[in-house]
């Protein structure tokens, strides 16, 4: 998937058993600067990371974690710049 979101969106994936989300210039968020990720779902994921601007730093680009899914899972994830 390569959009480019600017407003709240609601993205459909089916059959997936395990997912990722992804830090700075990911595929997942492509942020050329700071922010801070949040992402919570309803089946009590809750998990933060703040991601610098461009550093030789490689925990700049880790992943959020890996997740299994057993269940249907409603994600919801919050991409805000950092002050």
């Amino acid at each position: 998937m390569n959009e480019n979101y600017t407003e709240d969106q609601v993205i459909v994936l089916n059959n997936v058993t395990r997912i990722a989300f992804g830090g700075f210039n990911s595929v997942l968020t492509r942020v050329g600067t700071p922010f801070d990720m949040t992402v919570t779902s309803n089946t009590g994921i809750n998990d933060s990371k703040y991601y610098s601007a461009v550093s030789s730093n490689p925990s700049d680009a880790e992943f959020l974690g890996w997740y299994e899914l057993n269940q249907d899972t409603i994600f919801n994830v919050s991409i805000v710049a950092a002050q």
